[in-house]
């Protein structure tokens, strides 16, 4: 123990060696009201610990913990640096993983105070990483803390892995797979979501994720970039307060496998933005980025070398500024629930958002339809209560708008919208259209809209 008397701050424990290191139980904290000290264990070859504890004692910041080894790192207990006490600077500590092989840990907190900010976690791994929760969370007002992840080879962790308070940090470079369960960065008691990021090599496979906004807060940024494929729980970055949506991107060399997603603005909060490109299928629950009140609706984006598929509607919905916009690329798609709206880009008081569907296979795109390879199972609408906006379908199998169906760019007090039906590859062969549904971009005084249809390039 490195433990300060009395009220003193935690003391310098030190341990380096050429060789092997094996300890147990090691603990550097503070004494009542001291701030932890400092850890440091540095080898040549492994290094084998217990419990590593680096804390605050009633009042002050957590300490420092540096492991480095020539070898693999394996620690058999908690490893903490957490602060203690209340107001401001109860900050979590830093710790510091750096070796060349392999690291087996279990839980790692540097976790904040009173209205303290969250640690820093670095791993520098050149083999593969094995963990259990890890957690560097601010506390009241404090901002989130950073996890920092250099994994050579794969990366796996058990339990939650968590920097909240506003603006925290968890970023991933990892070389070759991932598998996480949840992941967390959301804001406390006021400001914005925090930051994921994702560098793979390989698979990404991980549970929930999200990075809220709290009190009057944005949404915070959430990207994927792998060669191979991602899988992933539900994913949020909402707004709060007046909070705009936040940002989630994802970019995949094969497969996209999701859930429900939001980054939906709050009060007056503008929807966020939504984007896949995946060079295989792309499947998800429902999308939405709607604004709020005078916020305007965000924007989703879907590209897909392969099959579009959702289980639920795509939303950038607004209720008195514009909605936003939709864009779906793929070969087929697969598009909403069993019944109702597939997709809506609406405002109620304000002006249509804009809504592309595009679809390059020779199947004709289907709306309305309770089956088939390529369709919608429901209504396209971009309507406003100002203005109708605009929707766009491009299929070189052309389109077939099912009896029930609706497709509309309605306005109300402004001007009707425009529906635009088209091939993928303008000028590719002949458009063939059937209607036996609903099409209607008009406004209430039944003077303006346009629905048009081209087949050639320059023609509109």
């Amino acid at each position: 123990s490195g433990a300060g008397p009395g009220s003193g701050n935690g003391g310098t424990i030190s341990i380096a060696t050429g060789g092997t290191v094996s300890t147990g139980s090691i603990n550097a904290s503070g004494e009542s009201s001291g701030s932890g000290g400092t850890l440091n264990i540095a080898s040549g070859s492994h290094i084998t610990a217990g419990a590593l504890t680096n804390n605050a004692q009633s009042t002050g910041t957590g300490g420092t913990i540096n492991l480095s080894s020539g070898g693999n790192i394996t620690t058999t207990g908690t490893i903490s640096a957490n602060g203690a006490g209340s107001g401001a600077g109860q900050n979590g500590g830093t710790i510091t993983f750096s070796a060349t092989g392999d690291l087996t840990a279990e839980t790692i907190r540097a976790n904040a105070s009173g209205d303290g900010s969250g640690g820093t976690i670095n791993f520098g791994i050149g083999g593969d990483a094995s963990t259990g929760a890890i957690n560097s969370n601010g506390s009241g007002s404090g901002l989130g803390g950073t996890i920092s992840f250099g994994v050579g080879g794969s990366l796996t962790s058990s339990g939650t892995i968590s920097a909240n308070g506003s603006s925290g940090v968890i970023n991933f470079g990892v070389g070759t797979a991932v598998t996480t369960n949840a992941i967390n960065a959301d804001a406390l008691s006021n400001g914005t979501g925090g930051t994921i990021s994702f560098g793979a090599g390989s698979n990404i496979n991980v549970g929930a994720l999200s990075a809220d906004g709290a009190g009057t807060g944005s949404g915070g940024t959430i990207t994927f970039g792998t060669s191979q494929n991602i899988t992933t729980g539900s994913i949020s970055t909402n707004g709060s307060g007046n909070g705009a949506g936040g940002t989630i991107s994802f970019g995949a060399g094969g497969n996209i496998s999701t859930t429900t997603i939001t980054a939906n603005g709050s009060g007056n909060g503008n929807g966020g933005s939504i984007s896949f490109g995946a060079g295989g299928d792309l499947t998800t629950g429902s999308v939405t980025a709607n604004g709020s009140g005078n916020g305007t609706g965000g924007s989703i984006s879907y590209g897909a070398g392969g099959m579009i598929s959702t289980s639920g509607a795509v939303r950038t919905k607004a209720t008195s500024g514009p909605a936003g916009t939709v864009s779906l690329s793929g070969e087929n798609v697969n598009i909403g629930a069993s019944s109702g709206t597939s997709i809506d880009a609406s405002s109620t008081s304000g002006n249509g958002g804009q809504v592309t569907v595009t679809s390059t296979s020779l199947n004709p795109l289907a709306i309305g339809a309770s089956s088939g390879s390529n369709r919608t199972r429901g209504d396209i609408h971009a309507d406003g209560g100002n203005n109708g906006g605009r929707v766009e379908l491009m299929a070189n199998g052309g389109e077939d708008i099912r009896a029930s169906a609706q497709v509309t760019a309605n306005g109300g007090s402004g001007t009707g919208g425009n529906i635009l039906f088209s091939l993928a590859n303008p000028g590719s062969g002949p458009l063939t259209i059937t209607l036996n549904g609903l099409l209607q971009a008009k406004n209430t005084a039944d003077n303006s809209g346009i629905v048009g249809f081209h087949s050639g390039a320059g023609q509109s």
